[in-house]
């Protein structure tokens, strides 16, 4: 297993910040095992439904659970 660690700047995508990373190290299949941090701009799907809820408030990243293949 390899690991890595990066760094977002403020204003920079989770999500397609991890897609960019994953493409440009060439990881086929990977998960996120931490990360730390805040967010301003988040879409959130509750359970059992099928569209998101978009908010722009602060919000502190004390949990992460990322797969991707």
């Amino acid at each position: 297993m390899k690991t890595y660690t990066f760094r977002l700047k403020p204003d920079q995508d989770l999500f397609d910040s991890i897609e960019a990373f994953a493409a440009d190290k060439k990881i086929e299949a990977g998960c996120a095992l931490s990360a730390v941090g805040s967010l301003t701009r988040a879409a959130l799907r509750l359970a059992n439904r099928e569209s998101y809820n978009k908010h722009e408030v602060h919000f502190e990243i004390v949990s992460i659970t990322v797969l991707w293949q």
